[in-house]
């Protein structure tokens, strides 16, 4: 009898993201395969983090490029977004949306006051970009307690029930 023995191939690493937008920032979620990875923006800025979100100086159309770094291969996956003004309407929206949060530094816990009846997702996302915290909104306030969460610049979304974006700031946690 003869036997044949082949090896599977490893499976070619692939370099891919999505994206979504909001006013100058926007949040990429990485949807490659594992390896190193290294973001380029477009606009002369770059992260080595997994996921990421990045805050534009202005509107514009930037190449982001994803590159992915394996033992056996290097892929780049790039992708031209388009970031748009807002438009005094919408900023004034965007300013009545009723959400405040406080304390904010804030070092234990965090408070987030929401009058928008559509509100109904929030996320809070660390330095680099990975979502730390996801809830549904239950009510008017809600409480995030921040133990094991380090000092850095967070970002806050507040999204409706189809995941549109109605608010995204910043949180300082400072431990």
């Amino acid at each position: 009898a003869t036997f044949t023995i082949t090896e599977p191939q490893p499976a070619q690493p692939q370099s891919s993201f999505t994206y979504s937008i909001n006013n100058l920032n926007v949040y990429f979620s990485n949807t490659s395969n594992n390896g190193l990875f290294s973001w380029n923006f477009g606009d002369g800025t770059s992260s080595s983090s997994y996921n990421s979100s990045h805050n534009y100086d202005s509107a514009g159309t930037y190449n982001v490029c994803l590159t992915l770094i394996t033992n056996c291969d290097t892929v780049t996956f790039c992708e031209t977004i388009t970031i748009e003004h807002l438009s005094s309407v919408n900023l004034q929206d965007e300013l009545q949306s009723g959400t405040k949060v406080y304390p904010n530094p804030a070092a234990n816990t965090v408070f987030f006051s929401i009058n928008n009846l559509k509100a109904r997702n929030l996320y809070l996302i660390d330095p680099n970009g990975k979502v730390v915290e996801s809830r549904i909104i239950k009510g008017p306030r809600e409480e995030i307690s921040l133990n094991g969460y380090s000092s850095g610049i967070y970002t806050y979304q507040i999204t409706d029930n189809l995941n549109k974006l109605i608010k995204s700031s910043r949180l300082n946690i400072i431990k």
